[in-house]
């Protein structure tokens, strides 16, 4: 079992250099961000929310459902992405599952192929379509593909930082409190 953890900045940024022969641009990418964002913070308690998930089970799913190869068309990643949100969804509730799946069902319909054929998963693209896409991908972000791929590497090791920080500040906060509460217990004893 991997952590989906990490999957978010990454697997977003493969799938939009990947969309230039989907039906719906936008549309696809708005969808699959959505739901890879949601995925990628199960390891989090979320507050004041009734779409919840059993943290100790919807962060974790095997590893070949995290496979997101860069050499593979938008409807096989949007598929792809239709698996992963499959198996999370058996540890959430109706709520988590009803909600997310609008958004799988908007991707997978933008995601379909201008020609109307997705090819079946681990088929990959051919050099000069994938060129092509590339090039493309440069001209809408003024980036290479590999260098959205570093950026994606870098905003998620940002964010492993910022989340170590968070649960290190929370912890000190219970440790003051207990210590604070103690103490309290301790004046009233005496």
């Amino acid at each position: 079992m991997c952590s989906a953890r990490s999957y978010g900045h990454r697997s977003i940024a493969i799938f939009h250099a990947r969309t230039y022969n989907v039906l719906d641009t936008a549309t696809a990418r708005a969808s699959f961000a959505v739901v890879a964002s949601q995925i990628s913070h199960l390891g989090k308690k979320l507050t004041r929310s009734r779409a919840t998930c059993d943290l100790a089970e919807a962060g974790k799913v095997p590893c070949g459902l995290l496979d997101f190869p860069k050499d593979e068309e938008g409807c096989q990643l949007a598929e792809r992405m239709r698996r992963l949100y499959q198996y999370v969804s058996d540890s959430c509730n109706d709520s988590w599952s009803t909600k997310f799946h609008i958004f799988i069902e908007e991707l997978m319909t933008a995601s379909q192929p201008l020609d109307g054929e997705c090819p079946p998963l681990g088929s990959n693209m051919e050099r000069p379509e994938i060129r092509s896409m590339n090039d493309e991908h440069v001209e809408e972000f003024e980036k290479s593909v590999t260098d959205s791929l570093k950026d994606a590497q870098a905003k998620t090791r940002l964010q492993i930082e910022a989340d170590r920080s968070h649960s290190a500040l929370l912890r000190e906060s219970n440790r003051k409190d207990s210590l604070q509460r103690a103490s309290a217990g301790c004046r009233k004893i005496f």
